[in-house]
């Protein structure tokens, strides 16, 4: 079989985006502003309750590396929403939200970018406890991590760390969560901006500092690495990879990256993630953009690539945005729980 060129990907892509929207009529990153607005959940929203509450297991087996990208336990590709509590910290948690993510909105996951640079570790410490055991009791997996924050006295935010702040944060949650198999870690989110020019040493040593740090803290736990603002081209990735190489154990280990263009557009995410395939290295895409998503999420679901998304809870006021947005793409998967955006029950066995 004559292997699939980027070229040819593209056009398979544009395929199915038309016929998505032929047949979803019927249905129904950096620093941005955050503007949440409480209240936007579940039947609050205006959605009609489920025929049929769905049960949700209480514990979930711990993450898989499998060909690419991260499976659940269920063999099921990651697919979650943000929740920056370091740009929210009144963020209203409860266990009904996390059962309305997992049994009415087809997602698995919640990415936690905690506290940043401002913030004394251990400040968000019950929130963390509240995500975890709200999260795992509804069936959710958590990646938890560093958020880059705002700028502020004299410290430039996001694309930047702290090495102080990494080092006290991991010494106090690594350990913490480490027995929870729902839980993984993500390091630093976007410690650096650049998505084609080759890294600061520095940032590369702290990407190794704190690997080894949070392995030594939780053997068990799967931890994801670098965290790239946008899609970065392969010789960036290739290079990365060859700064971390006897460091990383990649059969726990992912590269995390936004699902968002400006180095490569979406036709060339295959030659990105190929080059991570060819290395051996899965990938997770930890955020895709909070407009003109669509594209990169139909190409990512087309190649099974896990993904979370900031747009909706925080931007958008409620979950009917997402799932009509999905649908107006012709978005569909498979859930874990639940009847959207497939029956689970009438997915094939996992």
């Amino acid at each position: 079989m004559a292997p699939v060129t980027a070229s040819m990907r593209s056009w398979r892509k544009l395929g199915r985006w038309l016929l998505g929207l032929t047949f979803a009529g019927a249905a129904g990153c950096g620093d941005p502003a955050l503007d949440f607005i409480a209240g936007g959940f579940g039947a609050d929203a205006g959605q009609a309750p489920d025929a049929r509450q769905v049960p949700v297991a209480s514990t979930r087996g711990r993450i898989q590396v499998a060909g690419n990208t991260l499976v659940t336990d269920r063999g099921t590709p990651l697919r979650g929403i943000d929740i920056p509590i370091d740009l929210t910290p009144n963020f209203p948690l409860s266990l009904g939200l996390f059962e309305e993510i997992a049994e009415r909105q087809g997602l698995n996951a919640v990415e936690v970018n905690l506290e940043y640079w401002a913030d004394p570790s251990g400040s968000h410490l019950a929130q963390a406890d509240q995500i975890v055991a709200q999260a795992g009791e509804a069936g959710l997996y958590v990646i938890l991590g560093i958020g880059g924050g705002p700028a502020g006295n004299g410290h430039p935010g996001n694309g930047w760390f702290d090495i102080e702040k990494v080092r006290s944060f991991w010494q106090l949650y690594a350990p913490r969560y480490k027995d929870k198999t729902h839980v993984f870690y993500q390091l630093q989110n976007q410690p650096d901006l650049s998505c084609s020019a080759p890294w600061p040493a520095d940032t590369l040593a702290m990407e190794r500092e704190a690997y080894t740090l949070v392995r030594s803290l939780a053997p068990e736990t799967h931890i994801v690495l670098f965290s790239y603002r946008e899609m970065p081209t392969p010789e960036l990735l290739a290079g990365s990879l060859d700064q971390v190489a006897g460091v990383v154990d990649w059969s726990n280990a992912s590269i995390g990256m936004g699902g968002i263009v400006n180095c490569i557009d979406t036709a060339h995410f295959a030659d990105t993630l190929a080059m991570a395939t060819r290395r051996r290295v899965p990938v997770f895409i930890t955020a895709l953009a909070l407009d003109g998503w669509q594209a990169a999420a139909s190409e990512l679901e087309m190649d099974h690539v896990g993904w979370t998304s900031v747009r909706w809870l925080v931007h958008m006021k409620n979950f009917a945005t997402f799932q009509t947005e999905h649908a107006d793409v012709g978005l569909t998967w498979c859930p874990d729980f639940g009847t959207w955006p497939q029956d689970s029950r009438a997915c094939p066995a996992r």
